[in-house]
């Protein structure tokens, strides 16, 4: 996860030095940002969900299981890091464009609190546990098909 980490890094530093930002780039960004993020929301989702089944029908072991919901916490941090940062410098100046990535924060809480539940089920399988994955799953669906306009399809 640490090359990831520094990969993300290097093309960030690499696309955002080797050209000046100006209305067409922000246009151009903001699109890739939003698409990028939609992405992430929507596999992120569904690795957790795939994690859990992995380990349930025995194609996983438990402990690696938990070593990949770690995995995707943290991403979901590194993601929320980055677009507050975003936010906060500013450079999002409509305010549609700034809803948006604050929706995306919000899924992205919600999914870091869904690895959390699914990591603390694998722990411990109890009913209140798996009732509090399922919970947070379920407002997580509804957060991001409502994002990204999938119930009007």
């Amino acid at each position: 996860m640490k090359h990831l980490f520094a990969l993300a890094l290097c093309f960030s530093m690499v696309t955002f030095s080797s050209s000046r930002v100006n209305a067409q780039n922000i246009d151009n960004l903001l699109g890739t940002l939003g698409t990028l993020g939609a992405i992430t929301m929507y596999n992120t989702y569904i690795s957790i969900g795939a994690i859990i089944d992995g380990e349930s029908s025995g194609g996983y072991d438990n402990a690696y299981a938990i070593t990949l919901l770690d995995e995707q916490y943290g991403l979901m941090d590194k993601a929320s890091e980055q677009m507050i940062a975003l936010v906060d410098s500013k450079e999002i100046e409509d305010p549609t464009d700034v809803e948006y990535v604050q929706g995306m924060l919000e899924v992205y809480q919600g999914l870091r609190e869904q690895a959390g539940y699914a990591s603390l089920y694998l722990s411990d399988k109890s009913d209140a546990n798996a009732d509090q994955f399922n919970t947070r799953r379920d407002s997580n669906w509804a957060r991001i098909s409502s994002l990204l306009a999938l119930d009007e399809e």
